[in-house]
């Protein structure tokens, strides 16, 4: 059987909690505020136990309306739905919202609970049945079972969990193997644990891990490594995707990692605060052009805008959920995230759920709200449905780089990790590997690799700069270098550029084809002043076997924060390596 992750829906007080309770004999109400409000504020976790091996996981989110951002947070990676509806309320608001996102997100089964069932009587039980027939209607719930409960009924329970053990076994579905996919997870909670260190907890949405291998957090970017796995209380060696799980892992303090963060064994994944989505809303919304909104994907919440593409109007009013618009999407923050990735967007000031999202593309640049072109294109890729026979053709793989070069002419190429997810995302890691190989045997295209990333390109693609783009790069790259060893903060000199979004493309060029090195914390240096600080220091080394912090400042001439960096930065190069207080040359490379 699939592991498979169970989630509660609904209205608060519609007796969530309680029936986890009932099912699993574990209260998931854990914090003191909600002991004392009696309702849940933050993500509940417990486990359905089947067999001695086996057990189901089951995530109790919050019905409160002020609390919708940990009910989204918490049905990522759900995979079977419990609407709850109290009988002596019917449907209410929070039910018709929790069941929007279940469906804007994609969830494909579930099974409908009616709770407090001795507090009415028959007729009432009847009319509420109806308000939930109208409410699942055309939806993945419309033929969805209807069972009763009553908390003075125990064997009501009884009879819900006998009826989920068996009706979840429609969740199987065939798929690749779980260890034939990059291991992925949004983080729910991250906290410290004395003698352990940093904790990350979550659900494992593809792949799998085990103690010992390491990690990719994202957006940060930082490796990790896996000390120990746990998953309901037990140790285990390895974790696959569908499980609940606990990670300690190294390397990395809990501040830099938080919920909304992804782990994930792929080093290359992407990031971007321009995002290129096809919108799904709900009936009859209205959306402002440049609306200020709130983003969720998997855990995390970003604060952002959207623009719909339009010829005209800047206020677009929706009225059939059907059809979908394609549109970009502003984030205040960078966001890592894969195609295909759904979301929720809700009104940043009302809280309103406006609707939902599918990636289509992490962008680099602003596009025009009546590029009509452009929205051309979100819709072509929204289309494709291309058969495993077509994409075995090059001329298949030829005409998505053509395509990549012509919207993305400043990148080298498209990362073979981004490619695989997006457009061969049913291949094996195996035939995958398999097809490129061809591919590039053939002189069909080419691979680089740079900064253990690698790039896919057509054979004779280069990147060629516009006359204004040349410009620009001389100004970025002036200023670097009248900064010598003093390494430059990118956001700082951002500012300097009236179009932000152009300056980002020429720095991010500058930084892939290897004229600037980034060091830390956004800051960046001249790749010939960081070799000349490497021979320099190399040079005092064999000299004075040893060089301090305050030496280092000397024999540069720059300030404490520039020398800790570019030090930092040569004992990742392996150049150096640091001994109390002071650097030696590597040990483990000769050095001319």
């Amino acid at each position: 059987m699939k592991n498979i992750i169970i989630g509660t829906a609904g209205h608060i007080d519609h007796g969530k909690t309680t029936l986890i309770k009932n099912l699993t004999g574990k209260d998931t109400d854990t914090l003191p505020e909600e002991k004392k409000r009696g309702i849940t504020i933050d993500i509940g976790f417990s486990y359905l136990e089947i067999s001695e091996n086996k057990k189901i996981g089951i995530i109790d989110v919050p019905g409160h309306e002020k609390f919708i951002k940990n009910m989204i947070a918490g049905i990522s990676g759900i995979n079977y739905i419990i609407l709850t509806v109290a009988c002596d309320d019917g449907v209410m608001p929070q039910t018709e919202e929790h069941f929007n996102i279940a469906e804007l997100l994609g969830i494909k089964y579930g099974v409908i609970v009616l709770t407090k069932c001795d507090l009415v009587n028959e007729e009432q039980k009847s009319l509420v049945k109806k308000e939930i027939k109208n409410l699942v209607k055309n939806s993945f719930l419309e033929n969805a079972e209807i069972l009763e409960t009553s908390a003075k009924d125990k064997n009501s329970y009884e009879k819900l969990k006998n009826f989920l053990i068996k009706d979840i076994e429609k969740c199987e579905k065939e798929d690749k193997k779980s260890e034939e996919k990059d291991f992925r997870m949004y983080v729910d909670r991250a906290f410290s644990v004395k003698g352990f260190g940093t904790v990350i907890t979550g659900t494992v949405l593809q792949g799998e891990i085990s103690v010992g291998n390491s990690l990719y957090t994202y957006p940060l970017n930082s490796k990790v490594r896996i000390k120990s796995i746990e998953n309901h209380g037990i140790r285990l060696e390895k974790i696959e995707e569908g499980n609940r799980c606990a990670l300690n892992i190294s390397d990395i303090e809990k501040e830099n990692v938080k919920r909304g963060s992804i782990v994930s064994s792929a080093p290359d994944f992407k990031s971007s605060d321009i995002i290129d989505v096809m919108f799904e809303p709900l009936s009859n919304v209205s959306v402002k052009n440049n609306q200020k909104i709130k983003v969720y994907f998997g855990t995390r919440e970003i604060l952002g805008k959207i623009k719909i593409f339009t010829e005209n109007s800047q206020f677009i009013k929706i009225n059939d959920k059907k059809i979908k618009h394609p549109a970009q999407i502003y984030l205040e923050e960078k966001a890592a995230l894969i195609y295909k990735e759904k979301g929720i967007i809700r009104d940043s000031v009302s809280g309103k759920i406006l609707g939902g999202v599918k990636v289509l593309n992490l962008s680099s640049e602003k596009i025009k709200q009546s590029n009509i072109l452009y929205a051309e294109k979100l819709i072509n890729i929204y289309k494709e449905d291309e058969t495993f026979e077509n994409k075995k053709d090059s001329a298949y793989l030829k005409n998505i780089l053509e395509n990549f070069h012509k919207f993305s002419h400043l990148e080298r190429g498209i990362l073979r990790a981004e490619l695989k997810n997006k457009y061969f995302k049913d291949f094996s890691h195996k035939d995958f590997k398999k097809f490129i190989d061809e591919n590039i045997i053939k002189n069909e295209i080419k691979s680089e690799k740079i900064y253990e990333r690698e790039y896919l390109s057509l054979k004779d693609y280069k990147i060629k700069l516009t006359k204004d783009e040349k410009e620009l790069k001389e100004k970025i790259f002036k200023i670097y270098k009248e900064s010598r060893f003093i390494p430059k903060k990118q956001s700082i000199i951002e500012g300097d550029f009236l179009n932000a979004e152009n300056f980002r493309n020429i720095h991010n060029y500058l930084y892939e084809e290897g004229m600037i090195i980034f060091l830390e914390n956004d800051f960046y240096i001249l790749k010939g002043f960081l070799k000349e600080a490497e021979k320099l220091i190399k040079e005092y080394l064999k000299e004075h076997e040893k060089i301090t912090l305050s030496e280092t400042r000397t024999l540069l001439n720059i300030d404490r924060l520039s020398a800790v960096m570019i030090l930092e930065k040569l004992d990742k190069l392996k150049i150096t390596e640091r001994n109390k207080d002071y650097r030696i040359l590597y040990k483990g490379e000769k050095h001319d």
